[in-house]
């Protein structure tokens, strides 16, 4: 999966934020998860905006396996490297009641 791109951006408003969605990060899907994250990273460098997570990080309420919080501590550990915010917002899948 690639990130859309965008041409002539110069021509166009700047966006104000980055946003993405469902993720579902799990073992299965762990290098598809990062790739996307090293896009959004490299977008959101480019276009010099924050970035927002509206939710379900995770696959399930589940308890998660230790390379999947493994995983998810680098993934987000990319964002404050590259000094990047990244705002995740907790969705249905993400907490327990």
């Amino acid at each position: 999966m690639k990130l859309m791109t965008i041409k002539n951006i110069d021509s166009m408003k700047k966006p104000v934020k980055l946003l993405y969605a469902d993720k579902h990060l799990k073992l299965s899907n762990y290098d598809l998860v990062k790739d996307i994250t090293k896009q959004e990273i490299k977008l959101a460098k480019e276009l010099d905006v924050d970035v927002v997570g509206l939710g379900d990080e995770l696959v399930s309420r589940q308890a998660q396996p230790l390379f999947v919080l493994s995983a998810f501590g680098r993934l987000h550990r990319n964002y404050s490297n590259e000094s990047i915010n990244r705002i995740c917002i907790v969705g249905n899948h993400c907490k327990v009641d």
